[in-house]
């Protein structure tokens, strides 16, 4: 298997900016983690490096990441298979993160920033 290191997390929590109505935050965030990776890699490898990773054990319950864990957020890691993911381009991660963020309004332009 691909070996693959952690090297940072950034953590956007939509509550830490100042929505107007003081509910537009949703309970939502943006959890990003970027990891190294052999520069001769394929993309199949990637991705079960990744799932295979200790830091894709997190079901954001507020735990954190268990290395034992058996969950990715809600999902259950032996349901999530590497080959079900499907390659977009940089655009449609824009426009789908966009949509997503937007969903309850308009953003606050200091998390506008962050994202």
């Amino acid at each position: 298997m691909t070996e693959i290191d952690f090297i940072d997390r950034t953590f956007v929590n939509f509550r830490d900016h100042p929505f107007s109505d003081g509910q537009g935050h949703g309970f939502r965030w943006v959890d990003l983690k970027a990891f190294r990776f052999p520069q001769d890699s394929q993309d199949p490898d990637l991705l079960t490096a990744v799932v295979a990773h200790e830091q894709f054990r997190d079901d954001y319950a507020g735990g954190g990441v268990d290395p034992d864990g058996s969950r990715h957020g809600p999902y259950w890691l032996h349901a999530v298979k590497p080959d079900e993911y499907q390659s977009v381009s940089k655009v449609e991660t824009a426009l789908v993160l966009e949509e997503w963020a937007n969903q309850y309004g308009c953003l606050p332009d200091s998390l506008e920033d962050a994202l």
